[in-house]
């Protein structure tokens, strides 16, 4: 006996003594995941899974890293905390050294900001610091952000982030960020064809043998399109999700230009406190100001 749901991404037949049996992927359903790329977080989650050879070619090109052994892949590690804000990682890797990597997919501006990127660096610290560990012993940390803009205009596909002393010279604590770019791609070189690879859609074009392998072995097979339906749910989720977020700041950005406006109506406040108060830059108040003289 088979209990059969009918949903706009396929017929789902379960046993009942099973998960499922099989997934019926219909036409509609198969050019959406063809248009999947490795920017989508659940597809690249998905293609990550049991494939450490993908996670260790991402760290080697992007960090120059040709000697890493990785020990350990964690998709979606959930960083809890009761007393303070909890956090899940893309995707978690342990070298066999102890280093950490935390594998980030990030499309958008607010999600690879600075300060949400220094809260998974703080996390992925105190992961790495057992209790009774001295602070000496403690390896590298690399959080690696990948993008599908170049948010900070560097004009370079890898931007690294390190700490300086105030003469210039490195300080070495061992925490490590870079952005990698995708929208900077230069063809000749390592990295280039790597953020291709990133945003291409057709497997044969794609430079690195182990990508496309891992990503063939789901566009390219029956059972590979029966798991990708699996995860569209999931694909489609998360661009809800991003467009409500998406809703909800730009309903705050809106009430705090309004806000600003009405106290520069005012004039009893600079701007730098105006900017303060509304969490605005100075350079958004300016505009304010200088779209209120247009009027």
């Amino acid at each position: 006996m088979t209990d059969e749901l009918e949903t706009e991404y396929g017929s789902i037949v379960c046993e009942k003594t099973l998960r499922y049996q099989s997934i019926m992927v219909d036409e509609k359903t198969r050019q959406r995941l063809d248009r999947l790329t490795l920017l989508d977080d659940s597809f690249f989650r998905l293609v990550m899974k049991d494939r450490p050879e993908c996670i260790t070619l991402l760290i080697t090109v992007i960090l120059e890293k040709y000697d890493i052994q990785v020990d350990e892949v964690i998709l979606q590690a959930d960083d809890h905390s009761v007393e303070h804000r909890s956090v899940v990682f893309d995707v978690l890797v342990r070298d066999v050294e102890g280093n950490y990597y935390n594998v980030e997919i990030q499309n958008g501006r607010e999600g690879a900001s600075q300060r949400r990127i220094r809260v998974n660096s703080a996390h992925l610290d105190m992961r790495m610091l057992a209790k009774g560990m001295r602070a000496g012993e403690i390896m590298d940390s690399y959080v690696i952000v990948i993008c599908d803009g170049d948010y900070f205009d560097k004009k370079r596909t890898i931007v690294e982030v390190e700490r300086y002393f105030d003469d210039g010279s490195p300080y070495k604590d061992g925490n490590h960020i870079i952005y990698f770019n995708t929208s900077v791609m230069d063809l000749n070189t390592p990295e280039g064809k790597l953020a291709y690879d990133l945003k291409c859609t057709e497997v044969e074009k794609m430079h690195y043998n182990e990508l496309r392998e891992a990503v063939a072995a789901y566009k390219n097979s029956e059972t590979g399109e029966r798991k990708m339906s699996s995860v569209w749910k999931e694909v489609e989720d998360e661009g809800i999700a991003k467009g409500i977020e998406k809703g909800i700041i730009k309903g705050k950005s809106e009430k705090a230009t309004e806000v600003a406006r009405n106290l520069l109506l005012k004039n009893k406040m600079s701007k730098e406190e105006i900017a303060e108060v509304t969490n605005l830059s100075i350079d958004e108040v300016n505009r304010i100001k200088s779209q209120m003289k247009m009027c």
